[in-house]
């Protein structure tokens, strides 16, 4: 059978406690390396790496780095992101790469991902795995709840009035991409954060796996208000530079005005789910509910944990 070794990448400017999960998670199931690109190369959660001796291999993004990898926009975070991506996979040999942001983990449900990543066909050079999207359910904060894909009239079932602003990623307030699993040692050109480019200037997009197959991204995507207004300065980015839709214009619009109350409630209905939604949701297996002790992974990996994530509020 062939290797199922797999590694991990990520660029990333974090909270500590995301950093955390993020290394403690993927550690726990069975990445061979991980390695992190420190967007902020000062940052604090650097020292905790240390530990972890080779399996995580860190990399400070500095001037200099940057201008090493000829990257003279050092402003734009995606050039960043894609030299950072392309350096890594570079440096590994064997196995699988998995290029993945801070606050995504790569899950497999039935057996470990190294078996999922063995029985793929050799010909295969990449595998994508489909997202669920966290949703904060305010009645019982405590629960892991992740929303599938949502189309059709179930948008309408779903969200009501809203579903206007969710048709365009699936009921999902994140992308519906996904995230790939690429082979070591491919000639490739270039870095996208969602998949490599070979020689000849084509995607490397291959095959993929959704929640039917047991394999799914598990996208933790603003787990709270002050998270996802700290950031959406960086997001209006797309609607000035072009990438326009209804709700970018929509936030574009309040954050201008300054109506800071009505934006906590728009950051409500994208990531909290009303009980009337948890109800019809689950009677339409819209809902991956994951029951897993995630504080006892983490305090395995970097002991006591002082404070942990916000999920919502």
């Amino acid at each position: 059978m062939q290797s199922g070794k797999w590694s991990v990448v990520a660029i990333l400017r974090e909270p500590r406690e995301v950093l955390e999960r993020f290394v403690a998670w993927h550690l726990h199931q069975g990445a061979d390396r991980i390695f992190l690109y420190f967007d902020d190369p000062e940052d604090p959660g650097i020292a905790a790496m240390g530990r972890f001796g080779d399996r995580v291999v860190v990399t400070r993004c500095t001037e200099a780095f940057w201008e090493e990898l000829g990257v003279l926009d050092a402003v734009n975070f995606t050039k960043r992101q894609n030299a950072a991506i392309l350096h890594a996979y570079r440096q590994i040999k064997d196995g699988w790469v998995a290029v993945v942001d801070g606050d995504e983990l790569m899950w497999s449900r039935d057996r470990p991902l190294s078996e999922v990543l063995a029985s793929l066909p050799e010909s295969d050079r990449s595998v994508v795995f489909r997202p669920v999207e966290y949703v904060n359910f305010p009645q019982q904060p405590d629960r892991l709840l992740f929303r599938r894909f949502i189309d059709g009239d179930l948008l309408d079932k779903v969200f009501g009035i809203f579903a206007v602003y969710m048709n365009r990623n699936r009921g999902f307030a994140g992308h519906v991409t996904g995230k790939t699993l690429t082979r070591a040692g491919l000639e490739v050109s270039r870095a996208h954060p969602h998949w490599f480019v070979d020689a000849q200037g084509k995607r490397i997009t291959d095959g993929s796996k959704t929640l039917d197959d047991g394999c799914a991204l598990l996208h933790f995507y603003f787990l709270n208000y002050a998270d996802w207004r700290r950031k959406a300065d960086f997001r209006l980015k797309a609607f000035r530079n072009g990438r326009r839709d209804l709700l970018l214009a929509k936030m574009n619009r309040l954050v201008k005005l300054g109506r800071e109350r009505k934006l906590r409630h728009l950051w409500s209905r994208l990531h909290q789910i009303t009980p009337e939604q948890h109800d019809t949701m689950k009677a339409h297996d819209l809902l991956l509910e994951l029951d897993m002790d995630m504080k006892g992974i983490v305090h395995q990996y970097f002991g006591e944990v002082e404070e942990h994530l916000r999920m919502a509020g």
